[in-house]
């Protein structure tokens, strides 16, 4: 993910240290980078959480996870759970 110079990760508070930020079956749809996906695959992403519990973090969302190569990114397939 590609950030302005000015713009600090979200991840980043004001005063430069990192923020933990959880992201689970609860909140998982308010990712930003969500919103790429189909409604479709956000439904089996809620379906199968309730088979397979997940959780991931800012970190790995925003700075390990290739967007523009989901759903075979990688980090993306390890992270959120997968229809089958």
């Amino acid at each position: 993910m590609k950030y302005h110079a000015n713009d600090p990760p979200a991840f980043v508070s004001n005063n430069g240290k990192l923020r933990y930020q959880a992201y689970s079956l609860h909140n998982f749809r308010k990712l930003p980078q969500i919103q790429r996906l189909s409604e479709t695959q956000r439904f089996e992403i809620e379906v199968v959480g309730h088979v397979f519990p997940f959780k991931t973090n800012s970190y790995v969302v925003e700075e390990l996870i290739d967007w523009d190569n989901v759903p075979d990114d990688p980090m993306f397939v390890l992270t959120f759970p997968q229809r089958g």
